[in-house]
């Protein structure tokens, strides 16, 4: 084997141990691919609602009515902003 080929053969081994650590299962299939970038895009889908919805309810609010938590004091479960 000439050393391009051992080099190819290494990199390959390093990619297969890194896809195992990651716990992946689909590395090579087409199907496997397609199901991790949809995976991606519903997570960042996801985000952008709740960022959404947050800031929606954050500009719903009165304008007096956010509560500073003075340094010491414990946190209330009757306020809680995003």
């Amino acid at each position: 084997m000439n050393i391009s080929r051992k080099k190819l053969i290494a990199q390959r081994r390093k990619a297969d141990i890194y896809v195992q650590a990651v716990g992946s299962q689909y590395y090579r299939s087409a199907v496997g691919l397609v199901f991790m970038e949809s995976a991606v895009e519903l997570a960042m889908e996801t985000s952008r609602v709740d960022s959404v919805v947050c800031n929606q309810a954050v500009a719903k609010k009165p304008a007096g009515s956010c509560i500073e938590k003075l340094a010491g004091e414990e946190e209330d479960s009757s306020y809680k902003y995003c």
